[in-house]
């Protein structure tokens, strides 16, 4: 087969190493290649689908998909995989109505806000990476001071262009509320630049298995007004 028609799946079967790298944990790559063997007839998308499955099934699907964007950095095939299920997390996102409420709690991405406790001019991006370019076209660079973010999503900010500088991650609360509200501290407020998002697959039955919550010691954020179920 030539190098261009080889598939994510075809990788994934004749490279266990592929695999392992994909997964960034050798046993849920174990879980995948008995999944592939099963179903060899799987699209990439389909592909992309499963492994993004997997990683919420064992609660780890934020830390799945930022290590992946880090070992993408320095591997073509991985990074090919990234913009797959970038895009395919884009594709299906269901962006929320435009009223106050939504905003401030909503149901798929994140909103980005001018000033403190998600007030002033505000923006909402999807599942992706988002550099400054399209940051600034949208509400500005390092114009960020607080920020909402849907049940069962988190996000990377980078206090530099290109996911570079200081940064912090905000991960998915493990009670699952949603509408969680954030003010930016620590370096970070007014000095966002880029950032990753990323959102749990749409399965209603895995909508608790997220992994993080915040108790009083995050470096770069607190909870904004509003926000409740915090310990500090």
């Amino acid at each position: 087969m030539d190098k261009k028609d080889t598939t994510f799946v075809d990788k994934a079967l004749e490279d266990k190493a592929f695999a392992d790298q994909l997964m960034g944990d050798k046993a849920l790559a174990d879980e995948l290649i008995a999944a592939l063997i099963t179903d060899k007839s799987l699209g990439d998308r389909d592909f992309a689908q499963l492994v993004m499955t997997l990683w919420n099934n064992k609660g780890t699907f934020h830390e799945g998909m930022m290590g992946l964007a880090d070992r993408a950095t320095r591997n073509e095939d991985l990074n090919d995989f990234m913009h797959l299920i970038l895009a395919l997390q884009v594709s299906t996102v269901q962006w929320p109505k435009p009223a106050a409420e939504d905003i401030l709690s909503p149901t798929s991405g994140v909103y980005v806000f001018t000033d403190r406790n998600c007030q002033g001019k505000h923006a909402g991006f999807g599942g992706g990476r988002h550099d400054m370019a399209d940051i600034a076209r949208q509400i500005g660079n390092d114009a960020i001071s607080s920020l909402s973010i849907a049940k069962g999503w988190g996000i990377t900010l980078f206090t530099g262009a290109g996911f570079s500088g200081d940064k912090t991650t905000i991960a998915p609360r493990r009670d699952g509320v949603g509408g969680d509200r954030y003010n930016l501290t620590d370096g970070f407020d007014n000095a966002v630049s880029s950032f990753i998002i990323t959102g749990v697959p749409r399965d209603p039955s895995r909508q608790h298995q997220v992994t993080s919550t915040y108790h009083g010691s995050a470096t770069g954020y607190t909870p904004a007004e509003g926000q409740k179920g915090y310990s500090d």
